[in-house]
């Protein structure tokens, strides 16, 4: 009888956001199909979908980067106008933190910050350093974090860069702060940086914030939301308490009548060595030693991303070793520079996409074919008929869609993406492939069709490399996984082992 008068009372609270009859369509396709929204003020409310189900073009909408065909947006009870300029909505209060953050990695934390602030100006518009300084000190102060206002963003850790963009998002709200989104903010990041993520999080809504919670990673968005919303399609499957809904509902609901496929697979038999790494350094990465089979597929892990990237910028001569030898197939791999190492056989899927992976603003075709041209030259062109024939085989062969050449890669959703990424690796039949954080930010059908893709290359002989913090990643993939840290190896678990030993391998007190 209690519970009634509290329904009611959450029933009449005004929206911190409101999205009413919202539908947006391109051409051959409805992204978005009357789609209603709301996110109460205090609430941290979950929206979850497979790649394509619109997600984002509601972020889009929201940001004013795309009108609406139809439907209303209201922030606190004020109807926006639609269409709206990005400044509109952070004029009425709504705040955003992309997956890729918008930081610029060459500047410090303070010009960051002042990037959407502003800058102290004195007598004919000179920056007042010392008031910017204290006033940079002032915004990281208040938002938990011990940054030196001049350390440069490139030098901060995935998670400081994520909380710094939080600060600089809240920051340039100031008072008027009513929603914030956070879209896959917390991609790449590992669990104990995740619960640390949450834990802002949670202090941001306790002061009346409405956040909007995008993440493919399920268990965190059941472990830190109050409601829950599915997109499927572009439409509202279900809006739900958290607390009335399980993961497994959530994946039947978000993937309808797809098939839940197996994400396990058999191990592969053993064979003669290929990589040979004997007492590796570099950068963060101190003496490491270990080796990889013919077929293949080894995890590493390790709590450190320095030290993970450190390897694999070794290993594609992005970084010149300081010390230790490797071989492949028993020669010598030079770690000169990465055409070096592709010439020899070595494909990469780089951490980032955005910034390493790909060039957005190309086609797919291009995007597919940039390391692989040799078999469409002509004389003296390239052959653009037989290079597009042969990228329309391998968008079907990696279940890319669209299906198109020609399509831009910025409008494929992340999962696409990657999956272009991973064909291109793959296109010279490399002998190592090495994969950094391949389902980094992509959805669960995306993630199997990986899976399938990865251990068919396995099952062919080429010896993978899977460099990543996801536990289902190196659960369902690897025969071996290697645990590392900046001291070198920590420890080598079989694959029987892992589901008992990898989470303790990864603690900071073991071997301490």
């Amino acid at each position: 009888m209690d519970a009634e008068p509290d329904d009611e009372r959450q029933a009449v609270r005004c929206p911190a956001v409101a999205v009413e009859g919202l539908s947006k369509a391109f051409p051959g396709q409805l992204a978005l199909d009357n789609v209603f929204l709301s996110v109460l003020p205090g609430e941290i409310h979950g929206l979850v979908g497979v790649n394509g189900s619109g997600k984002s073009t509601l972020v889009k909408v929201l940001a004013g980067f795309q009108a609406p065909d139809c439907g209303s947006i209201s922030v606190d009870g004020t109807p926006l106008r639609t269409p709206y300029a990005p400044s509109t909505a952070l004029r009425h209060g709504m705040c955003f933190v992309h997956q890729d953050l918008a930081l610029v990695p060459t500047l410090s934390v303070m010009e960051n910050l002042a990037l959407t602030s502003g800058f102290s100006r004195g007598a004919a518009y000179r920056i007042r350093w010392r008031e910017q300084r204290h006033s940079t000190r002032a915004v990281l102060r208040a938002n938990g974090l011990s940054l030196r206002p001049d350390v440069l963003v490139s030098e901060l850790s995935p998670l400081e860069r994520t909380l710094l963009a939080i600060a600089r998002a809240l920051e340039s709200l100031g008072s008027t702060g009513k929603v914030l989104l956070l879209d896959e903010a917390s991609a790449g990041l590992g669990e104990t940086d995740v619960r640390l993520l949450h834990e802002r999080v949670r202090e941001v809504a306790s002061r009346g914030v409405g956040v909007l919670y995008i993440s493919h990673r399920l268990r965190e968005v059941l472990q830190v939301t109050d409601r829950i919303t599915v997109l499927r399609d572009g439409r509202v499957i279900t809006t739900r308490p958290t607390a009335d809904v399980s993961e497994a509902a959530l994946v039947a609901e978000m993937l309808g009548s797809i098939a839940n496929r197996s994400l396990s697979r058999a191990r592969s038999e053993p064979g003669a060595t290929r990589l040979s790494i004997d007492d590796l350094s570099g950068g963060h990465l101190a003496s490491t030693t270990f080796e990889a089979e013919r077929g293949e597929i080894v995890g590493i892990t390790s709590l450190e991303g320095s030290v993970r990237s450190s390897l694999v910028r070794l290993l594609t001569g992005e970084l010149p070793p300081s010390g230790g030898r490797v071989t492949l197939d028993g020669k010598p791999l030079q770690l000169t520079r990465p055409f070096a190492s592709i010439r020899h056989g070595v494909g990469v899927m780089p951490e980032d996409r955005q910034a390493n992976g790909c060039f957005p603003l190309l086609t797919v075709r291009e995007n597919a074919t940039l390391s692989s041209l040799r078999p469409f030259k002509g004389n003296p062109w390239l052959s653009i008929r037989r290079e597009r024939a042969a990228v329309r085989k391998t968008l079907f062969d990696f279940a890319v869609y669209p299906r198109d050449p020609e399509a831009e890669m910025c409008n494929l959703s992340g999962g696409n993406q990657q999956k272009v990424i991973l064909a291109r690796s793959m296109a010279a039949m490399p002998r190592l492939l090495i994969l950094h954080e391949p389902t980094h930010g992509v959805d669960l059908p995306s993630k199997q069709e990986i899976y399938r893709i990865v251990g068919a290359a396995a099952a062919s002989g080429t010896t993978v490399l899977l460099v990543t913090m996801e536990t289902d990643d190196l659960m369902a993939l690897a025969d071996r996984v290697v645990v590392i840290d900046q001291k070198g190896v920590r420890a080598v678990l079989a694959r029987d082992e892992l589901d008992l030993k990898l989470v303790a391998a990864l603690s900071p007190s073991v071997g301490a």
